[in-house]
């Protein structure tokens, strides 16, 4: 039963490791393409995609962990890691977009 769930757990963690390196590696790819949708630069939008796989991989660890050595405590620092997933993505995003405003002809007289 426990090798059953450590299964259940293992192979989206793999999966997700597996996406993140593609995304990470192959920057020009139809995936990004998709979800950029001609809007934004889509080897940002790989790279943020691909770092998001690693964190969410990372997060489902302690899950793991708690499944192994049947301790539900753990399952908190799951929660706790996605959280820093988030921030982390945010700041990433926020980084590349920087707003300068000149001022309009309007304003000058």
């Amino acid at each position: 039963m426990a090798n059953e769930k450590i299964i259940r757990i293992l192979v989206p963690i793999a999966i997700l490791f597996i996406m993140g390196v593609y995304l990470l590696k192959q920057k020009d790819n139809a995936f990004s393409k998709a979800f950029s949708r001609d809007k934004y630069d889509h080897k940002k939008v790989s790279t943020l995609l691909g770092l998001a796989c690693f964190g969410i991989a990372i997060s489902c660890i302690p899950s793991l962990l708690s499944v192994i050595f049947q301790k539900k405590w753990l399952n908190v620092f799951s929660v706790v890691l996605v959280l820093i997933v988030i921030i982390i993505a945010i700041i990433y995003e926020s980084k590349g977009c920087l707003l300068y405003t000149s001022p309009s002809p309007r304003d000058t007289r």
